[in-house]
């Protein structure tokens, strides 16, 4: 697997504050073979990987099976961006979370929604995280989340800032929507206490 780095810390987002094993990939990142980055991953009852996984699909699909084969009290996060699907992952440990990019993003539709893996990563029972700031935001979410008819009780809206008026709006939106919120723990932890968590070196 090509890996930027791998790390201790606390998740972030749907599930916070939990400790974990967290294994960077990206395209830029050394090669290390899976099984050498399995044998640091299976001392931990959750590992993460985030970045980009399933540009690396093969390879991150052994990793997740020798993983939970040799920790079978394990599970698995992989974080994505919904543009890619996995190949070879079929265990219900392993959990999937979508950072659905909107509009603020800066990307256009095609670079940022791809439909057929965006279905998919429903159908799985993905978790959906949408980045809300603006009214605005929550219009392009609510037609995202409506075209592909994404599992309410699986989205969760994120302040795109942190400060306390965004928080509070958010969770105004939530509560009308009906949908789950979500904060930055990691991010949070990382600013005020310098404790490492899922995001803190990509840059959203």
């Amino acid at each position: 697997m090509k890996v930027k780095e791998t790390y201790t810390g606390f998740t972030g987002v749907i599930n916070p504050g939990r400790f974990a094993f967290f294994v960077r990939l990206e395209e830029d990142g050394a090669y290390i073979d899976y099984k050498d980055i399995c044998a640091q991953a299976i001392h931990f009852n959750l590992v993460v990987l985030v970045g980009e996984p399933f540009l690396q699909k093969e390879e991150v699909a052994k990793f997740c099976k020798k993983v939970l084969k040799e920790n079978n009290k394990a599970h698995i996060e992989i974080h994505t961006s919904g543009l890619y699907k996995p190949r070879g992952i079929s265990s219900t440990k392993v959990r999937y979370i979508v950072h659905t990019k909107l509009k603020n993003s800066g990307l256009k539709y095609e670079d940022r929604i791809k439909e057929s893996s965006l279905n998919w990563f429903n159908q799985a029972e993905a978790f959906f995280v949408f980045k809300i700031k603006t009214e605005e935001d929550i219009d392009d979410a609510n037609l995202i989340i409506r075209t592909f008819e994404i599992t309410k009780s699986n989205i969760y809206f994120e302040p795109l800032n942190i400060d306390e008026e965004s928080i509070k709006g958010v969770i105004e939106y939530g509560k009308y929507f009906g949908y789950n919120i979500t904060s930055r723990l990691d991010k949070i932890l990382w600013e005020q206490y310098n404790v490492r968590g899922e995001h803190e070196r990509r840059s959203e």
